[in-house]
Parts: structure tokens; sequence; C-alpha cells
């Protein structure tokens, strides 16, 4: 079987994402750690990411015949065995590391790796329960490389943001993914009434957007972080409320997670651009 199978199981913009996001929260946190160190703990979070979407796809397969019919299981390119045996590696590989770097490391990472098989095989099918279970794991891989250091606290809104951001991703892929979970017989979050999810979804975009300026008027951040954040995130933002305000806005899930999606990354993007700017004209 070709490596390149093993690749994209493991969802790696997603997985790269989160890596992103631990590399970053070390960074502008001032972590003491030192560079080796904190690349490591980027490593772990792709890993343990990784493990999460193999353990999904494991348990997702028959569904996703459906709904994902090119991914290496449902397509038949990787067999079950090897998926199984895939997994066990990975889990072993993220603990090894992170407890290689520090014991701290290596206890915060056994935590997202049990709520992740505790997700797939208990949480999956409870509605809302499994999606912000998932999303408060998005938010811990930015504060995961914050741990023990001393700007840790200029983590707490942002990760925040991120966790509003990821549920309301995990909403509307529910609702993408409903004909195929559906036909398997797998109860999501789309079976609730649309009408509640619609108000859900608002709900978490009036908090966003009420939330995402206030780590700069809470000093946390600078203009940098203003800068960007109103030049991508908000726009992006304003256009996919425009999208979910529409009758019909069920028909516009994919564009709202892709655009979701986008938003997280330029939010990573305008904590990466303060703290760049801060050492810039320190220097």
């Amino acid at each position: 079987m070709k490596i390149i199978h093993y690749l994209t199981i493991l969802r790696p913009v997603n997985a790269a994402m989160a890596a992103g996001a631990v590399w970053l929260g070390a960074w502008i946190s001032f972590s003491p750690l030192s560079t080796g160190a904190i690349t490591l703990l980027g490593t772990v979070a792709f890993i343990s990411t990784g493990f999460g979407n193999v353990i999904n796809d494991i348990l997702d397969r028959h569904t996703d015949r459906i709904c994902h019919p090119g991914r290496p299981l449902p397509s038949g390119r990787m067999s079950i065995r090897n998926a199984y045996g895939y997994l066990v590696f990975l889990g072993v590989a993220a603990l090894f590391t992170a407890f290689w770097i520090a014991p701290l490391y290596g206890y915060a990472t056994v935590i997202p790796l049990v709520v992740l098989v505790l997700y797939a095989l208990f949480l999956k099918g409870t509605p809302l329960a499994g999606n912000l279970l998932v999303s408060l794991l998005v938010a811990y891989s930015l504060v995961f490389g914050s741990l023990n250091a001393p700007g840790f606290q200029r983590l707490v809104l942002p990760a925040l943001l991120a966790m509003l951001l990821n549920l309301s991703r995990e909403i509307v892929k529910d609702i993408e993914d409903k004909p195929g979970d559906t036909a398997a017989g797998i109860a999501t979050t789309a079976i609730l009434p649309q009408q509640l999810l619609k108000v859900i979804l608002l709900a978490c975009s009036i908090l966003y957007g009420m939330m995402v300026l206030l780590p700069f008027f809470l000093g946390h951040f600078g203009f940098a972080y203003v800068i960007v954040v109103a030049v991508a995130p908000l726009p992006l933002h304003i256009y996919r409320l425009r999208l979910l305000l529409k009758s019909a806005w069920t028909v516009h899930c994919g564009t709202m997670s892709l655009l979701l999606k986008i938003e997280m990354f330029f939010g990573l993007a305008a904590l990466a651009a303060d703290r760049l700017t801060t050492i810039l004209s320190a220097g």
C-alpha cells in the first residue's frame, strides 16, 4: 500500500493546523522550552490529531462509503487491519514523544487521546455533546504549548474563540454528512430541528463577533492583531453569517465549513502577526 494513504487518513491539513496552534501557543506565551522541544510538541499534536481521525475513519468506514467514498478505508486502498495497526502506532508515538519531552506534556497528551477514544466509541452519535468535545480539543491544542509558560493567560480568549468557530464547523459538517449518516443509521447533531441548529450557530457567531477584539481591549495583543482580524476573519465571518441567515441555509453548509476553516487559520495568523510585530519593534 502506498505511503500517501497513511498520510491522507491523518487529514494532514487539520493535523498541521493543530501542530501550528501548539507551536504558536508556546511562542506567544513565552514558553521556556527550547525550539526543538516546541517542535516535538507540535509533532505530538499532529500525531494525536491524526490518531483521532484514524479511529473515526475506522468506525465511520460504512458511512463514508456514501459520504466520502474516496477516503482510504471505504475505497479499499487501506485494509481495516492496517488501519488498526496504524492507530496503535500513532498512539504509542504520541505518548512516547510527549513523555520524552517532559512528564507534564506526557500526562497532558494522555487526556486528549483518551477523550478521542471515548468520543469515537460513545459520543460521536450524541447530538451536540460530541461536537462540543471535539471543539474543546481544538482549543486545547492552543493552550497545550503554553503549559507552564508565563504568558499562559494570553491564550485563554483565543482558545475560546477557536472553540466557537470549531463548534460551528462541527455542526455544519454534521448537516453536510446527514445523508450518509442517516443511511448508516447513525444519529448526529443533524437530526435536531434545523431551527434549533440555526439558533446555536447564530449564538456562536454573535459570541465570536463580540469577543474577537477583546484580546486587544484587554491589552493581551496589539494593533497587528486587530489589522489581521479586520482584513480576513471578520469579512469571512460576516459573509458566513449572511449565508446562515438565508432561508435555505443548509445548502450552504459545505461553503460555511470551508469559511470556518479559513477563519480559524487567519485567527492564528493574527496571533502570530502580533507576536512578530512585538519582536521586530523590540529589535
